[in-house]
């Protein structure tokens, strides 16, 4: 199935927090770059139920500029 971040928003605290959409049951691995180009992986989301995965990114500065991407082994 299709994996989608569907928003990103940052928390009073000023850290991102991504909302993903994927297939029940998979691990979703975060990924994080600031050229688009280079990426590291950060994390995986936390499975909330039937489709929906969050990601909090407490490790970024309130004011970086960061691109993420979500992959999930096959």
């Amino acid at each position: 199935g299709n994996i989608e971040i569907t928003s990103i928003a940052r928390d009073d605290d000023g850290k991102p927090h991504l909302r993903i959409k994927g297939k029940a049951g998979r691990t979703l691995i975060i990924e994080t770059s600031t050229d688009g180009v280079n990426w590291e992986k950060i994390g995986v989301a936390k499975d909330r139920g039937g489709d929906q995965f969050e990601f909090d990114d407490a490790a970024t500065d309130a004011t970086a500029v960061r691109f993420y991407r979500v992959v999930s082994p096959k």
